[in-house]
Parts: C-alpha cells; structure tokens; sequence
C-alpha cells in the first residue's frame, strides 16, 4: 500500500481497534523487492487471480490491483453486489476479496466469529491455533494476562495473514451533560447497550 499520510486515514497492522487498548502495536512497512523476493522463494507461477468488490470498492480495489502488479502478481478484478460477495467468499469462489466490517465493543469478536467449522470465512486449513489462542484470550481472568494472550493472536495473525486488515475509521458522539451511563464504543454496534443509561436532570 502507498505511504501513509496522516489525516487521510488510521492504517492497521491488527484486526484490534488501536483505540481499544488491545492492539498491541504491530506496524508493516511497504517493501516491494521484499515480496517479489518471498514470491520467488514461495516459487509463484505467475498465476492470474481474482479480486471481488462492491462497486463502492472499485477505487480501493483497482489501487490494490496496481500494487499487487508492482510486485509481480496480475489480477483481476470482480464488481459485485454485497450477497454476491459474501456467498462467493463463504464458497471459496474468489481468490481475495475487499470485504467492510463493523466491529463490536468485544474486539475478538470478528476474529472468532470467522474461524468455526460452520464460518471459516477465509478458508484457513487449520483453525485449531486461532481457537486455541482465542481461547486462552477468554480463558484469561486478570487484565495482564489477557493483553499477554492477544499479542500473541495478533502475532499469529500477523504471520499467517488469513485476512489483512486495511485500515480503522472513527466515529464522535457528543455527549449531553444531562445524561451519563453511556457505553458509546458499544451502543455504536450494539443496539441493547444504548438503553443502560440515567438521567441527571
């Protein structure tokens, strides 16, 4: 991907929210001569793939076929509706796929959701290291322990690459002085967390 600017955007190297706390600060760094070197290694054979977006991801997707050409890979790209690319992505059709999420207030929620038997959205050979480590993340009690158990699902992530993320969004609320109780990072995504709430007036 090309450098980053700042104000255009939070790029990610975690499938955590870095505002959440649990991101345990990965980066990436863009490094062409470094790809074509592991493409080489991994003996590609010049294969043509396919990239699957929605039309509001043509943009993004027509950006990621040129980086991916400066590197060596040719690939072409698949406009689709959302049930489209959703059904193809679960069925395997599609070599990649640029696909949005809105995350929950519990920030493994993405990551374990798409790594069962029944929704092995990326097509993971083996799931038994990411629901091992999932695992251990729920299974931990105390706060230092936990944060331990999700740098080590994001450095497993990281070196297998399942899924890339791409980049974070933000959302602002603004707050009556009236009203407290408010858990905003959920009531964004979760509709039952906007009612726990009291009134000051």
């Amino acid at each position: 991907m090309p450098p980053y600017r700042p104000g255009l955007g939070e790029p990610a190297a975690s499938e955590c929210d870095q505002g959440t706390g649990y991101d345990s600060g990965l980066t990436w760094a863009r490094n062409v001569d470094g790809a074509k070197a592991l493409l080489a290694e991994g003996g590609y054979d010049g294969r043509t793939y396919t990239l699957a977006c929605t039309a509001n991801r043509s943009g993004l997707a027509a950006l990621m076929q040129q980086e991916l050409a400066e590197a060596g890979i040719t690939v072409t790209i698949e406009t689709v509706d959302s049930a489209t690319l959703f059904a193809g992505m679960a069925d395997g059709k599609y070599d990649m796929a640029i696909a949005s999420h809105t995350p929950g207030a519990l920030p493994l929620w993405f990551t374990e959701s798409r790594f069962t038997a029944d929704n092995n959205l990326f097509h993971v050979a083996e799931l038994t290291p990411y629901t091992q480590a999932i695992a251990a993340v729920k299974g931990a009690a105390e706060h230092d322990e936990r944060q331990a158990r999700v740098e080590e699902l994001q450095a497993l992530l990281a070196g297998e690459r399942p899924f890339i993320p791409l980049w974070f969004g933000r959302t602002l609320h603004v707050q009556s002085p009236t009203v407290d109780g408010i858990d905003y990072p959920s009531s964004a995504f979760s509709n039952e967390n906007v009612w726990d709430w009291v009134y000051r007036g």
